[in-house]
Order: C-alpha cells, then sequence, then structure tokens
C-alpha cells in the first residue's frame, strides 16, 4: 500500500495564496526544489482575506502602477507598486488585501526548518522567537536579484540547477536572518579559506561526481563543514562559488568528452549529470552558446571559443 504524500508546508502555504487569489499561475517551482516554493502569477481578486499561512513569505511585484492595500494587525498601508518592490508576510497573522486585479507578482515560501537550521547551524544563534520583521513595498536588491534568478531558473534550468537552487536558498535565508529578522547579529566574520588539504579534498569529491545532482550537503559534509562556512570559504580559496566550480568542471567534461570520444551525447549528458539528452543540451547550449552536437562538429581537432558564456548566472 502506498504511503499518503505528505505535502511540505512551504507547498500548503502556496496552495493556499493561489487559491485565496484565483492566481494565474505563470511559473511555478517544482517539488524537486526543497523546502522552499517559488511561483510568479497574476491575481484575479480584487479583495483578499488571507489566514495566517504559518510560513514566512516574500512577494514582489512584477508590474508597475497598481495601488495596494494591507492590512495587518489592524495597521493599514498602501502604496503604488513598482516592478522590484517587496512584500514580507508573517507567518502566524492574517492579512486583508485590496488591489487591482491583474497585479503580477512574484512569490517565495521559505520552511521554518530551513530557517532554523540556518540560524543554529550557520549563523549560531538560538532560532527560538525568531521572526522576520513584516514589510511592505520596500527594496533589497539583493533579495530581487536572487528572486529574479529563480524565475530564470524555472524559465531555462542551468547545468547545475540543484546546486544553484541550493544556493540561491542559503544565501537568501543568510540575508533574511542578517538584514530583516529581529536577531541582533554581530557584523559577519570574513570568511576563512579553506586549508589547501581540505581544499583538495572538496574538489576531488566534487570531480568524482559529476555524474548526479550534487548538493552543498553533501560537498561540506566531505570535509567536514557546514553549508554556509563551506561555501564562503570555498570561494575565498578559490575565487569561485561551489556552484561555479561545479559548473566549470561539468563543462570542462563534457567538452572534453565530446571532442575526444564518439560517445552518443545522451551518455555525455549522464556523465555530466543529466537524466536526459534534451535537458543536457539545453543547458549546454545555454552555458556555451551552441548545442553539443554543433560544438562536436566545431570542435574536432580544437576547441573554438570554448567557455562558458557571460550571460549564464553566477553564484
Amino acid at each position: 500500500m502506498r504511503k499518503p504524500t505528505t505535502v511540505p508546508e512551504e507547498r500548503k502555504a502556496q496552495e493556499l495564496v493561489h487559491r485565496r487569489a484565483r492566481a494565474l499561475i505563470a511559473q511555478i517551482s517544482p517539488d524537486e526544489w526543497r523546502q522552499i516554493a517559488v511561483s510568479r502569477y497574476r491575481i484575479r481578486e480584487r479583495s483578499i482575506d488571507l489566514p495566517p499561512i504559518e510560513v514566512p513569505s516574500i512577494s514582489m511585484s512584477c508590474v508597475r502602477g497598481p495601488r495596494i492595500e494591507r492590512i495587518l494587525r489592524g495597521q493599514k498601508s498602501a502604496g503604488h507598486a513598482v516592478p522590484g518592490h517587496l512584500a514580507f508576510l508573517p507567518s502566524d497573522a492574517g492579512t486583508v488585501w485590496t488591489l487591482d486585479p491583474d497585479l503580477e507578482i512574484a512569490q517565495i515560501y521559505l520552511s521554518w526548518a530551513l530557517l532554523r537550521r540556518v540560524i543554529e547551524e550557520e549563523i549560531d544563534r538560538d532560532s527560538r522567537g525568531f521572526e522576520i520583521k513584516p514589510a511592505f513595498l520596500i527594496r533589497d536588491h539583493r533579495i530581487e536579484r536572487i528572486m529574479r534568478d529563480f524565475l530564470a531558473e524555472l524559465d531555462k534550468p542551468s547545468i547545475g540547477s540543484q546546486l544553484l537552487i541550493e544556493s540561491l536558498t542559503l544565501d537568501l535565508t543568510v540575508h533574511l536572518a542578517r538584514s530583516h529578522s529581529n536577531l541582533e547579529l554581530r557584523r559577519a566574520e570574513l570568511a576563512l579559506s579553506l586549508p589547501p588539504r581540505k581544499l583538495a579534498q572538496a574538489r576531488g569529491y566534487i570531480e568524482a561526481h559529476l555524474d548526479r545532482n550534487l548538493t552543498l550537503d553533501e560537498m561540506a559534509g566531505a570535509v567536514g563543514m557546514s553549508r554556509f562556512h563551506f561555501a564562503k570559504s570555498f570561494k575565498a580559496a578559490t575565487g569561485h562559488s561551489p556552484y561555479q566550480f561545479v559548473i566549470q568542471q561539468r563543462l570542462q567534461k563534457a567538452t572534453s568528452l565530446l571532442i575526444e570520444t564518439e560517445d552518443p551525447i545522451t551518455s555525455v549528458a549522464h556523465a555530466v549529470g543529466f537524466n536526459s539528452q534534451s535537458g543536457f543540451t539545453a543547458a549546454f547550449a545555454r552555458h556555451m552558446g551552441v548545442t553539443p552536437a554543433r560544438f562536436r562538429i566545431q570542435g574536432r581537432g580544437r576547441v573554438p571559443n570554448a567557455g562558458p558564456s557571460s550571460h549564464g548566472r553566477r553564484r
């Protein structure tokens, strides 16, 4: 007998908001995105009475002009949205919204388990009593950039999609805890570079596991570190984030296999962590500017203009 599937708390919150807003969904994150849910949608309801959604959430306006009014704990806030304006929704209080129909927004929902782990393991603080402070029509360019990276990944997944989502999620949660919460935190300490032995271990682990979806937890665990400290110290040591390094290694391995072997493109895709040739082809073309088949034709005997394209996202 099949076990009933448990819907994560962030997915439940997302479904609740979509239902109350009668949302016309343009993009929505897949189940593989763990402890975070993201969507972009149009609101088709003029007045929304939203009960507590149980998890912290951030919404970002994608259009200019509509007037938005919010009532939170009896206090009314109102203003005109522009692209990039953010609103933080509390998890424990209902809100009442009055707005123009067809307002388009992007929204992130974060699990409490993720936030508590980041606070306790990555920032080394007690998570009891932690809150993200409610906000209405504010600007935070770092969050805006992360939100747009999430949406871009939904539109065209990259060659290291799962690792990129983990990196973006960690960056977002740490930033929220440091800049938009009730925690009083010390100034962030400078990241320490990885010792040569641990750096060699990390590089060796990555290079040995390019054929699967690597995670930050796996890489950090291989050298006995937390995700956050591993990501910071790896970048300090190499000049590249773990995500950037994994992408470079996958592209290097893929281009070598395409030029130096007769392996089918499907086999090359599997060797660098893709389950399908179509997904590999789309991601490879996005980073390299040509399809794997065209690269193989052009590259036999030499590698013309090899290297990731400059427009790829970097974390």
